[in-house]
């Protein structure tokens, strides 16, 4: 449970990714839907208030400028009273001024206290409001933000005399509020949005997809590995139960196919064997009877055919012995015969018995070997062979009057051969095939060299047997430097 915990919330889950991206869009949409909303509630709200401090003030500014003209400098204390009951009556209204028709500040409500502060001692200096006050009509103002938040209305008394006219300052201070509260009740509950979708969204992707897929991407590794036994069990009928039947359909596939390569390659095993032990024997009565042809007294075109005969006859032995040591040592038959054996002199005795083919292209060898004996526990024959196959290679595929170096460095608990060429080289297309069974390179044809591509296949089965690692390095015409790595773990 903790680990199916943790990995929801790793950043890596498809899970989690899948669930916060849902999230992450329900919660851009709620928002730009509540924006919306609260933007066209509060631009109707401001209508609203616009529309009903229009209607009060024309409903308000006869009785209060008649109450100003009787009262004001007669009793003030009266048109107090009337202008409280009357401003009481619209909560979006807390401020009025009279204003001359000249500009004169003649009563603010702010000072409706102070009656001293009272009377024609200011004078309204802004162009707008001076134009309203002259006007003989309703005068909307707006503010900055294009909002209106004063409403000028002319008063005329009962002669139709104009003297002044009255301001009124509208106050939004309760649509703010609203707005802030708005705000508010969307923060908390896109939070909660947030976590519920996520929540939501985890709980059924889990259930309905990413578990399925769980079930699917556990027993692809498990058939990976090598079992093809196994069963992909989703009884989903959508497109996760399509792949899991298409997966087990494609194991079953696979498995028969692979059980007919086996049974092939068994085949082909037994074959190799029956017909390199059939041919062992011919081989034998041949070789036998050549220096018993050799002794005879014969002409020279004779001999040669003899001597012809012969050569063929050990590079044919020397096919029939590889295919021989492809089928044990693929099938293990003949298990490491290991003994203390000196690196150093199985080196020398390699390059020794390589030299004539050396000569014939006049290459020559450069030994770079340590002073004192490198004993290690090892199956002398068959790394004998391994390094032999290697240095061939390096004669056959290097040009006339190159160089060979053979070299071994010993480093802590192992020890590295190289065998380096001056030779053709490799190219990188070619690197990655040149251990594969059977496999001759591209240029082999060009340079009409000889083989059936089994030396480097074989090799590398002897060093791995031995826990050991080879691999090359190479570029296209520069030559090639082949490497083997040998543990000394086991070091005599």
């Amino acid at each position: 449970m903790v680990r199916g915990f943790l990995h929801l919330f790793s950043l890596r889950s498809l899970q989690f990714k899948f669930s916060l991206i849902s999230a992450v869009v329900f919660l851009v949409i709620f928002s730009i839907a509540s924006y919306v909303l609260i933007r066209q509630s509060s631009e109707f709200e401001k209508s609203s208030l616009v529309a009903r401090t229009r209607t009060f003030s024309s409903l308000a500014t006869k009785p209060l400028g008649d109450a100003y003209t009787l009262y004001f400098h007669a009793g003030s204390l009266k048109f107090r009273e009337i202008l409280r009951e009357t401003l009481s009556l619209n909560d979006t209204v807390p401020r009025v001024q009279i204003i001359s028709v000249d500009g004169n500040l003649l009563f603010d409500s702010n000072n409706i206290d102070n009656t001293a502060s009272q009377g024609p001692n200011f004078k309204i200096s802004d162009p707008k409001t001076l134009q309203a006050v002259s006007g003989d009509q309703e005068t909307q103002v707006k503010d900055e933000n294009g909002d209106i938040n004063e409403v000028i209305v002319p008063y005329s008394d009962d002669f139709g005399i104009r003297p002044f006219s009255l301001r009124y300052f509208i106050s939004y201070e309760s649509i703010y509020a609203n707005i802030d509260r708005a705000i508010l009740t969307t923060a908390v509950l896109v939070v909660l949005l947030f976590l519920t979708t996520l929540a939501a969204v985890t709980f059924l992707v889990n259930r309905s997809i990413l578990s399925p897929l769980a079930k699917i991407i556990t027993t692809a590794r498990q058939i990976r590995e090598g079992n093809l036994d196994r069963r992909i069990e989703i009884e989903a009928k959508d497109e996760l139960g399509d792949l899991a039947s298409s997966l087990n359909q494609m194991t079953d596939v696979l498995r028969k196919n692979i059980e007919s390569l086996q049974q092939v390659d068994k085949l082909k095993d037994e074959f190799i064997l029956i017909a390199s032990h059939n041919l062992r024997t011919p081989l034998t009565i041949i070789k036998d009877y050549i220096p018993f042809l050799k002794e005879k007294d014969l002409d020279k075109e004779s001999l040669e055919m003899i001597s012809a005969i012969a050569t063929s006859a050990e590079k044919l032995e020397g096919i029939t012995e590889s295919l021989l040591s492809l089928v044990s040592l693929e099938r293990d038959k003949e298990p490491l015969r290991k003994t203390p054996e000196d690196l150093v002199t199985i080196v020398k005795e390699l390059a020794e018995e390589a030299k004539l083919q050396a000569d014939k292209k006049k290459i020559s060898f450069t030994l770079a070997l340590p002073l004192t004996p490198v004993q290690i526990s090892i199956d002398k024959a068959r790394i004998k062979q391994a390094l032999a196959n290697v240095v061939d290679n390096a004669i056959k595929f290097n040009r006339e009057g190159g160089k060979v170096e053979i070299k071994i460095e010993v480093k802590e608990s192992e020890l590295v051969i190289s065998v380096a060429d001056t030779g053709i080289g490799i190219s990188k297309e070619e690197l990655d095939k040149i251990f594969q069974k059977f496999h001759r390179g591209t240029d082999v044809l060009t340079y009409n060299y000889e083989g059936i591509g089994l030396g480097l296949y074989l090799t590398k089965i002897v060093v791995e047997s031995h826990e050991g690692k080879i691999w090359v390095e190479s570029n296209l015409g520069q030559g090639t430097t082949v490497y083997i790595k040998l543990p000394l773990n086991s070091q005599a």
